[in-house]
């Protein structure tokens, strides 16, 4: 596949087949994520598998009560409190599969390595014929002391990117793009 036409194929999936997505699938993923660049290559991530589907639904109402009292009274959303209250709203859209990324790191430099990491892991999952969707309302709940417990992650880990994986049931149609800002430098005289 040629990464362009992955960056202009890959879509945020969610709703999946029933399928499960093996091991040997999923350390594929994270072996692509591992080929991300990041700061200094300190390699400040660590990733957490997820292949129960009866985990991750445990989860989703975990996951989901947490995000409402964290973001239920967004004055710039109010439809997501209703989504949020919504009984049909499944968290994590049923996903067979879960990958959290997070930083080992306290800084903002491992955060962000964690995105490239993410970026990575989403291609790698498409060109194998998954679908992915970054779920950022998990990270509430995920953050808090029970979700790190519930991941065995430590306490000094800070997830970044919890991540759905499955077969695609339906792939969604492109959304349409902006315009870019550009600001072209030295500016107005480059035109020389």
């Amino acid at each position: 596949m040629e990464l362009m036409d992955a960056l202009r194929q890959r879509r945020a999936v969610r709703d999946f087949l029933p399928k499960a997505v093996d091991e040997e699938s999923l350390r594929a993923l994270i072996d692509a994520a591992i080929l991300a660049p990041n700061s200094m290559n300190r390699q400040a991530w660590s990733f957490t598998a997820v292949s129960s589907r009866a985990q991750i639904d445990q989860w989703a109402v975990r996951a989901k009560a947490r995000a409402l009292s964290a973001f239920g009274d967004d004055p710039d959303h109010p439809q997501l409190r209703e989504h949020l209250q919504s009984e049909e709203f499944h968290l994590f859209h049923h996903a067979p599969a879960l990958i959290v990324i997070a930083a080992t790191e306290a800084d903002e430099m491992a955060r962000m390595d964690c995105c490239l990491a993410a970026e990575n892991l989403m291609l790698a999952a498409f060109e194998r014929g998954l679908g992915t969707c970054w779920i950022g309302l998990a990270l509430p709940w995920l953050t808090d002391p029970e979700g790190k417990a519930a991941l065995f992650m430590s306490e000094r880990c800070i997830p970044v990117a919890p991540i759905i994986i499955g077969y695609p049931r339906v792939i969604p149609p492109a959304s349409p793009r902006h315009e870019p800002h550009i600001t072209w430098m030295p500016g107005p005289e480059r035109q020389s």
